[in-house]
């Protein structure tokens, strides 16, 4: 059993680490692509440098913290693979998922880890532009030691529930003739929900409790939070519901792609 599961291992990251070599080959190309993150970071860091006007403080974030908080949302919206939801949908209107299904590994999990190379290598380009306009912006911050390591757990489950999440609209278009139509909504609604564009913390009241009851949050507010306040138990309550999402959305996931894989079946590949 042990053997068995290195072995799974050992393979699924060498198709990670041969995509993530092939994205190296053509970095040029990457770190252009990616600079339009210079000027929605910059943009949104002086949207809200207006809104605090003179005031330092607003909803329990400081104005220094806020360019901070900004940085890791804005690297999370440019780092995870949009373009994953489409190529799901692509394969099953193709019929070409079909040559996944007699391969010696799961598709779901090739899937991830083509997708994951590709946003690893945008996850450095981003964070290391992003970095030098926050360190720019706000010469007096500096994010907590906790803050920064709690980064690679939280940041990977999001990244995980990001997956799910686009994978499930994918494989729906088994049943929908284009699943194309929720591309647009879902970015859309992760990115208000999730608080990438205005913190959780200063939401009203009433609205709050959606951050607990939808996994957006998990994606973008989550790690920025942490970043900026740290505390272990917060950090601990985050990364249990990070995992109690996975667990919900992964388990959906998966009834639907055996329910795709079996209609695939009936209607004869």
């Amino acid at each position: 059993m042990g053997k068995s599961m290195i072995k799974k291992f050992i393979k699924y990251w060498t198709i990670f680490s041969i995509e993530l070599k092939n994205h190296f080959v053509y970095l040029g190309d990457f770190i252009l692509s990616n600079l339009s993150i210079v000027v929605a970071y910059f943009v949104s860091v002086q949207l809200w440098l207006i809104g605090y006007g003179t005031r330092q403080e607003m909803a329990g974030i400081y104005k220094q913290e806020l360019i901070w908080y900004l940085l890791v949302v804005q690297v999370i919206h440019f780092s995870v693979d949009y373009t994953l939801m489409l190529n799901i949908e692509e394969d099953v209107q193709s019929g070409n998922i079909t040559n996944y299904l007699n391969k010696p590994y799961s598709y779901l999990l090739y899937t991830y880890c083509i997708s994951s190379g590709k946003v690893v290598l945008n996850l450095i380009i981003n964070f290391s532009i992003s970095l030098l306009m926050a360190l720019f912006f706000a010469k007096s911050f500096v994010p907590p030691l906790g803050g920064v390591l709690q980064l690679f757990p939280i940041l990977f489950l999001g990244f995980l529930i990001h997956f799910i999440l686009q994978c499930i609209c994918g494989i729906a278009a088994f049943w929908l003739e284009r699943a194309t139509v929720f591309v647009w909504v879902l970015n859309t609604v992760m990115l208000v929900l999730g608080g990438g564009l205005i913190p959780i913390d200063a939401w009203p009241d009433s609205l709050k409790p959606l951050a607990d009851y939808t996994p957006f949050s998990a994606i973008f507010y989550y790690p920025a939070k942490l970043f900026i306040h740290f505390k272990f138990d917060l950090f601990l309550h985050f990364l249990a519901g990070q995992i109690f999402w996975v667990f919900i959305l992964g388990s959906l996931l998966l009834l639907e792609y055996r329910r795709a894989i079996r209609k695939l079946d009936i209607n004869g590949g």
